[in-house]
């Protein structure tokens, strides 16, 4: 008897119909520990019995249970009941993390679909804490990952419920979270919903609750999901993805967009009409509606959209020869074994049995020649056209020494290949290093800098989490206050549930030719929809409103990393990345921005001078702000002192519980509030990488660069640092101008004074003063706020301007905080810096520019002179490529 396998016992338990009818269950058990508390078990029902394959145990902790269905579909369920004792079954751990990633390995191997679940006795969440966990201990974390394994409860729940509470005598029970189920990613993509939930006492007493999951049968269903196929059928056998499907959207004409809306309400209607909504949970019930509405566009587009299919198939570690080699050798292995002695024994002396079990040996016997030639290119071996007793086990030696020699002549093929893949390699690495960079991309190295932008992992960790005004710097609280304005109450307005007509205007307005999402569902499939199901859109995002949930699609997406405006130099920090959303996700955002646009404009609660994104506000307001603020200094004759501030990576750190007390202050409600931090709680992102895309990875922090609210969550965000300042009127840099009201008698004017120490769009920053120190104290508040908001700058794009020429083109020390100085060089006197698209001169003079601009046009003349082209030629180019280089250089 196997010693690793599991005990299998069969019970009969009563059905719970109201009849006498019985239900047969097996139960599974590994209680072969010898350690206090070991022991686990596994209950299979009678359906699912008949689909295991295969179990094995380890030391009473570790049960894998082997299940295949039709159509090759293999999973591996290994279910843990790991030592909660750290101290005194170190030894142990360490054995069953190995015998995980021993299980995990093969399992990867042979192309099974993976679920770890039980009582890891190890609270994966405060891993974080860098001290609670010795190194250890927290390798399981580190096999799960490398594995691309997924927490399936993390997945649905932001904070997934304790699943152990330890009773304490003296002060309150401590609950952690210490059971979890981790799947692949394809199981995962295949799931439901999971939750935690108490056990009745009816059934069994414990202190932990249980966790259960729902997986769709389509994962069973889909024929392109099997986890592995026979390497027998075919020796060249190329596994495949999914068919790739390819909308020809060009050839839509108006005709057929008005066929596309019909037929959409049609399906519409029959799929709702055979649709039964039971009991569920509103995690459940958002999925649901998800689900119904990707089903009904798919099912349009195929009837109405035309298309083709192209299989992308998948690249094999082994070259196609290496393949055929080894199955070659499994299949000369296969009929070496019906050479076994003890089954010729059982044979020989019935000739009948003996001619029956070498009747296939005819092809068995081709299949051999085959082999012989495949490997030697030419025929090696004799074999008799009949087996018998007299001739049969030289006939074995024959095959063992063949079996042997093919073996190394595989193993020296596969040397040469792998010398030579090295080779490759390397100088494809040398080639690329010179004429193609970009092929330079390491997958996990973009997802780390993607993830953690550039900063450590520890350094992320001790961002502060700020849960009420009592957590800020005591600088800030008030500042964070909700602020008495007689207009915040209309924002209630913006948790009203969305119309018709407020559905319908935006999806007017969506544009064409974007990218879709992961659905593969496009703003043009969303813009012709029938107004039947446009009502079903409308009630589903009403539903997200009231229950504040997203789809778990739409908290999933492609990041796409694009070059800046200077040399790549192999490095990936010298990209920026542009986020591909869930189209449905992109519509539903803009409402609610759209609502929310709308009341900041209209009561004024936004400071003027950083309003970024709001309706009737572009470039133009602070580019004037500026230069008035330049030529009244000029004019007057007054020092003025500009400070030009990049901040590097704004939106991506964003620090969300800060974001939730600016939300707070401008008095959004709870219901808002709540919806616009989990759009960016909890998400997965996959970089698009020249070959594919990358494994997914954590979002740790941050808001979306592609998502349409990002720009005015970030004014919402950056807003208490500009009313703060403009409160500080011995900060405020003062300009005066004469309005003039009667152009006729000037010196009647009005005189108006305009105060302003800080002018912002986005991640641009403009600082005012009138003198140095002045400057200095507003930068400091500013560097105070950035601590506390987590926004960093960059020191090298730090620009200083000023009209006194003693300070032009001179390295000073700024006093950014109160124990930090830095050097920075001012502009010299004749030269122009960029700010916003123009260049500007704190002494008012445009000789810089006009010098550039004619610089440019003079090397474009010298360069088109001697040109055979034509004036239409000419036209063009300075119309159109040469233009938008021209733009960029002035």
């Amino acid at each position: 008897m196997d010693s690793n396998k599991s005990i299998h016992s069969t019970h009969l338990l009563p059905s719970l119909n109201n009849d006498n009818t019985k239900q047969i269950i097996h139960l599974y058990t590994d209680n072969k520990g010898n350690t206090k508390g070991s022991g686990v078990s596994m209950i299979v029902t009678d359906q699912l019995q008949k689909h295991i394959i295969k179990t094995n145990t380890f030391f009473g902790r570790i049960l894998t249970v082997d299940l295949c269905f039709k159509g090759n579909h293999y999973i591996k369920f290994i279910c843990c009941y790991l030592p909660a004792n750290a101290v005194d079954d170190k030894e142990l751990i360490i054995k069953c993390y190995k015998e995980i990633e021993n299980i995990l390995t093969n399992a990867m191997h042979n192309h099974f679909e993976c679920i770890v679940l039980g009582d890891l006795n190890i609270s994966f969440d405060k891993l974080k804490k860098s001290n609670h966990y010795p190194i250890w201990r927290r390798e399981i974390n580190t096999i799960f990952k490398n594995f691309g394994l997924k927490d399936l409860l993390k997945s649905f729940h932001e904070r997934p419920s304790p699943t152990y509470s330890s009773n304490r005598t003296e002060g309150p029970d401590i609950q952690s979270r210490i059971d979890y189920i981790f799947t692949s990613s394809n199981i995962l993509h295949h799931s439901f919903y999971a939750y935690t939930h108490s056990v009745s006492e009816d059934l069994f007493t414990t202190d932990h609750k249980v966790l259960s999951c729902y997986l769709t049968q389509d994962y069973f269903k889909n024929k392109f999901n099997s986890s592995r196929k026979s390497l027998e059928k075919s020796p060249t056998y190329k596994p495949n993805t999914n068919p790739q499907i390819h909308y020809k959207y060009r050839t839509m004409t108006t005709e057929s967009w008005s066929n596309y809306k019909l037929t959409n309400g049609i399906i519409y209607r029959q799929h709702i009409n055979n649709l039964t909504s039971p009991d569920q949970t509103p995690e459940q019930q958002i999925e649901f509606f998800w689900s119904n509405i990707k089903d009904i566009i798919k099912q349009t587009k195929e009837k109405c959209i035309p298309f083709s299919t192209h299989k992308k198939y998948m690249k094999h570690d082994r070259p196609l020869y290496l393949r055929q080699n080894n199955n070659k050798i499994l299949t000369l292995r296969t009929i070496l074994r019906k050479f076994s002695n003890i089954k010729i024994n059982r044979i020989r002396g019935d000739h009948d049995k003996w001619k029956d079990y070498w009747k296939p040996w005819g092809t068995l016997r081709k299949q051999i020649l085959v082999i012989d030639v495949h490997f030697n290119a030419k025929r090696t071996i004799w074999l008799p056209v009949n087996l018998t007793i007299d001739n049969i086990f030289d006939v074995k030696k024959d095959l063992q020494s063949l079996l042997r020699m093919i073996i190394v002549l595989h193993k020296q093929e596969e040397d040469s290949w792998t010398i030579n893949n090295i080779n490759k390699y390397i100088n494809d690495r040398n080639n690329n290093l010179i004429h193609d960079q970009k092929r330079m991309i390491n997958t996990e190295q973009t997802n780390l800098h993607f993830q953690r932008l550039g900063k450590d992992l520890n350094e992320i960790n001790d961002v502060k989490i700020y849960k009420s005004i009592q957590d800020l710097p005591l600088y800030w609280q008030s500042t964070y206050k909700p602020i008495n304005n007689r207009n915040c109450k209309h924002m209630n307005l913006l948790s009203e549930d969305f119309s018709i007509e407020e559905l319908s205007q935006v999806i007017s307005s969506l544009p064409n030719n974007k990218a879709a999402g992961i659905s593969g569902i496009t703003y043009e499939d969303i813009k012709h929809t029938h107004q039947d199901f446009r009502e079903y859109i409308k009630q589903f995002f009403n539903y997200i409103m009231q229950v504040q949930i997203y789809p778990w699609d739409w908290l999933h997406a492609f990041l796409f990393p694009i070059p800046k405006p200077k040399a790549w130099d192999c490095k990936i920090e010298n990209t920026r990345p542009i986020v591909l959303l869930e189209t449905f996700r992109k519509l539903f955002v803009k409402i609610l921005t759209q609502r929310i646009n709308t009341t900041l404009t209209t009561y004024n609660l936004i400071n003027e001078n950083n309003r970024a994104g709001l309706t009737g506000q572009s470039t133009l307001q602070p580019l004037q702000v500026i230069q008035h603020i330049i030529e009244s200094a000029y004019k007057d004759k007054k020092q003025l002192w500009i400070g030009l501030q990049d901040l590097s990576k704004a939106y991506d750190r964003v620090n969300l519980s800060l974001l939730k007390l600016a939300l707070e202050r401008l008095h959004f409600p709870d219901k808002i509030t709540t919806l616009l931090i989990s759009l960016f709680s909890d998400r997965k992102n996959n970089v698009i990488l020249p070959f594919g895309l990358s494994a997914d990875y954590d979002v740790i922090q941050g808001i979306d660069q592609g998502e349409v609210i990002s720009p005015i969550l970030w004014i919402i965000y950056y807003d208490p640092m500009f009313s703060h300042l403009s409160k500080l009127t011995e900060n405020l840099h003062i300009t005066h101008f004469n309005k003039i009201n009667n152009i006729y008698q000037p010196d009647t004017g009005l005189q108006i004074d305009y105060s302003s120490s800080v002018v912002g769009y986005l991640d641009d920053t403009s600082w005012f003063a009138s003198s140095k120190s002045q400057l200095e104290s507003n930068l400091q508040i500013a560097n105070s706020f950035y601590d506390m908001a987590n926004i960093t700058i960059n020191h090298d794009k730090y620009t200083i301007l000023t009209n006194n020429p003693k300070f032009c083109n001179k390295d000073l020390q700024f006093q950014v905080t109160p124990s930090k100085s830095i050097t920075i060089k001012t502009a010299p006197r004749s030269s122009s810096n960029r700010i916003l698209g123009i260049y500007i001169n704190a002494f008012n003079s445009h000789t810089p520019t006009f010098k550039k601009i004619k610089k440019i046009v003079n090397h474009f003349a010298y360069t088109m002179r001697f040109k055979k082209i034509t004036h239409d030629h000419l036209i063009y180019i300075i119309n159109k490529p040469q233009s938008k280089n021209f733009l960029n250089n002035i």
